[in-house]
């Protein structure tokens, strides 16, 4: 199954190289996918079926990263991308370590099936969060929206 959640997950990265100018679109994707694949994790009801989860779980969640940090350093622009750079990693930390203690306390309360339901409703909340913020966000015009060369 990691073999599985690995060769899925650089689909997903494979998959997020060809959105262009697209990401927001590809993060929606991404995002919803993960969340239809975590919650569905919940009720695999045979070995194929949880094999298919799996999958579908390393395509969404291989694609996100890549376009989560194309989508923060366009919207930094050129001025703050610098900055922006250095916050990923921050941001995606602080994540991983807010999301492993309420998953120990999840865990600890009720076992591991309490899972895949409110990490499903997380990914899902992020995902209306994105829509929302994309459209409400201001457009600018010239080079802060252009792809990074490097």
């Amino acid at each position: 199954m990691l073999l599985v959640f690995g060769a899925a997950s650089a689909a997903g990265l494979v998959a997020a190289a060809r959105v262009g100018q697209g990401t927001v679109k590809g993060l929606s994707v991404s995002l919803a996918v993960t969340a239809f694949a975590v919650a569905a994790s919940s009720v695999a009801s045979s070995p194929m079926v949880s094999v298919f989860v799996v999958l579908l779980w390393g395509l969404g969640s291989g694609a996100f990263p890549p376009l989560a940090q194309t989508l923060i350093l366009r919207i930094a622009g050129i001025r703050h991308r610098d900055f922006a750079g250095a916050l990923i990693p921050v941001l995606f930390n602080g994540g991983i370590a807010i999301g492993a203690g309420a998953a120990a306390a999840l865990v600890g309360a009720g076992g591991p099936m309490m899972l895949p339901l409110p990490a499903a409703f997380v990914i899902l909340a992020a995902t209306v969060a994105l829509a929302i913020a994309e459209a409400v966000r201001p457009r600018a015009e010239g080079p802060a929206l252009q792809p990074c060369s490097a």
